[in-house]
């Protein structure tokens, strides 16, 4: 039981540093119920790319798979604001 214990404690530690979230600033979409925006990259077809907004909790299993904080390329954030009213969590205070 302890080597268990031990064999799942050091793979938790050591899939907290494999991968950074993203670089990209943490936007939430108010008007999808203050939800966090999401690149959607479909694996094997990145043409496809298109924005979800996803609860908190699930942001990092879709950051595992592939997809990144915030709009897809191509994107403003000048138009995303239009389509969801980004509120940006890193310069925004009163967004919560």
């Amino acid at each position: 039981m302890k080597i268990i214990l031990i064999i799942v404690t050091m793979t938790l530690c050591f899939a907290s540093f494999a991968k950074p979230l993203h670089k990209r600033a943490k936007l939430k979409c108010p008007s999808q119920v203050n939800k966090v925006l999401l690149c959607h990259i479909p694996p094997g077809n990145p043409n496809k790319s298109k924005e979800i907004a996803v609860d908190s909790e699930d942001v990092a299993d879709h950051i595992s798979h592939g997809d990144n904080l915030g709009w897809c390329e191509g994107r403003t954030y000048e138009e995303m604001k239009e389509i969801c009213g980004i509120c940006d969590t890193d310069i925004d205070t009163s967004c919560n």
